[in-house]
């Protein structure tokens, strides 16, 4: 069930640690496991949830953070090499 679902995206999220509410808010790696039919014939879907914060501090934050979800779904079904 999935075909064309993609894990990773990229998408901004709160961020509570930083007491300026300017600065709340952060750009975010994220997760979804693709979704599962179940044997009732219903889908099943996960949930989705920031795995990597990127931090204010980086030049481009939205570009950080886009570029390491372009990266990782291109190769999210790759066997491992050693």
């Amino acid at each position: 069930m999935s075909d064309g679902h993609q894990c990773w995206s990229a998408d901004q999220t709160a961020y509570l640690r930083n007491l300026d509410p300017a600065d709340r808010t952060a750009w975010a790696v994220l997760y979804q496991s693709a979704p599962v039919r179940t044997e009732s014939g219903s889908t099943s879907y996960s949930l989705n949830f920031p795995v990597l914060i990127v931090s204010a501090y980086a030049n481009k934050p939205e570009a950080i953070a886009r570029r390491v979800v372009d990266i990782l779904n291109k190769h999210w079904d790759e066997e491992p090499t050693q």
